[in-house]
């Protein structure tokens, strides 16, 4: 249950950016920093699955951006069997920040542990 709201609390958060820089040339460094801080905050939350968790909620929030973006006009005229293709190709062009995700996930599981192990 933990990882599943990590997972949709930090995709949620990153939506919310991707849809705010859709269209920009190259990688803004905002959209860079606030990946790293939602997958950090998402393997914080999910404690010994903090890897997955990052990963995950970049791959959800990846392929929630790309529905969001195909039920506007990018969409039109496309059979479901073509919008299912192209979400997976969003999903998969976000794979070095699907990777970050899954380094700052396990980074913020392993902090969880620091400061609890101290309290």
């Amino acid at each position: 249950m933990r990882l599943t709201l990590a997972v949709l609390a930090a995709a949620a958060a990153q939506v919310v950016v991707y849809l705010r820089y859709a269209g920009a040339a190259g990688v803004p460094p905002a959209l860079l920093a606030y990946i790293v801080l939602a997958t950090l905050g998402a393997g914080w939350f999910a404690a010994s699955r903090g890897a997955l968790a990052g990963a995950l909620s970049v791959a959800v929030a990846a392929a929630v951006y790309a529905v969001v973006t195909l039920l506007g006009p990018a969409g039109a005229g496309m059979t479901a069997a073509e919008v299912v293709g192209q979400v997976l190709a969003v999903v998969g062009t976000f794979w070095p920040y699907i990777a970050i995700g899954a380094v700052t996930g396990a980074l913020g599981a392993a902090l969880r542990r620091r400061v609890l192990a101290r309290g």
